[in-house]
């Protein structure tokens, strides 16, 4: 979450008017990798899920909040 950090926030620095879009794609983003780890059968499907996908949905949600 805090290495896609000056990417989200340099994205939204340039695009402000897509603060409010991306909060609720970071959200939806956060329930669906949660969804979707509940399912996973390995490691890597665990790591891709609540790793990566839960990361760039919770980067998408704190930014604007900042």
């Amino acid at each position: 979450m805090y290495i896609s950090s000056p990417i989200v926030f340099a994205a939204l620095l340039r695009w402000p008017r897509f603060q409010r879009y991306a909060t609720f794609a970071g959200l939806f983003l956060l329930c669906l990798s949660l969804a979707c780890s509940s399912f996973a059968n390995t490691t890597s499907q665990l790591i891709a899920t609540q790793g990566v996908l839960y990361a760039i949905g919770g980067g998408l949600v704190y930014a604007p909040s900042m």
